[in-house]
């Protein structure tokens, strides 16, 4: 199908988040020509202190006087849970605070991460992340040697490892943020 798509007449361009992921699609798709598959690596804005969003008021289960652990995005394999759920018995005096995931994601590593210093505050619109970001003291982005896009159903046909390709977009707010990572 894509393909079809890359040898219409109506196609223009492909933009793609990192030179990894360019050259991936110029080695499955000989045909597409290098200048049209343009490279738009992922940032994020600063966000302005004045703005709204970054002065909510969030409810917020964490110990007073425990350094606060942020972890912001999807909860699937590679991830980057397997390894919070290795760390937070290791490091009670610590509170981890997991940021997304739908509701079977959030059933599984619940039942995965029985620490009282773990809260999982499900999905948050990306609107309102910003108070969450200011409540951190430290932030993960524990990637893993395999990233798959689907939860754990490795078994699953669309279950891709992406981490050859991958360009987290966290990353990048974490810095916007001032966050250590």
């Amino acid at each position: 199908m894509l393909e079809e798509v890359f040898k219409s007449p109506y196609f223009k361009r492909l933009v793609t988040i990192s030179h990894a992921l360019k050259k991936e699609y110029l080695n499955l798709f000989p045909f597409l020509e290098e200048d049209k598959v343009l490279v738009a690596p992922d940032s994020a804005d600063i966000p302005e202190k004045e703005n709204r969003q970054y002065h909510e008021v969030v409810k917020w289960p964490g110990r007073r006087g425990a350094l606060q652990v942020g972890y912001v995005g999807a909860l699937y394999q590679g991830k980057g849970m397997e390894l919070i759920s290795e760390l937070a018995p290791l490091l009670e005096e610590v509170d981890f605070h997991v940021i997304g995931g739908d509701e079977s994601d959030l059933e599984y590593w619940k039942k995965m991460i029985r620490q009282k210093n773990v809260y999982f505050h499900g999905f948050v619109p990306h609107g309102s992340l910003g108070a969450y970001y200011r409540k951190f003291d430290i932030v993960l982005a524990p990637y893993q040697k395999k990233v798959f896009i689907a939860p754990r159903d490795v078994t699953a046909e669309w279950n891709v490892d992406i981490s050859r390709w991958t360009s987290p977009l966290k990353i990048f707010e974490y810095m916007a943020y001032a966050k250590p990572i």
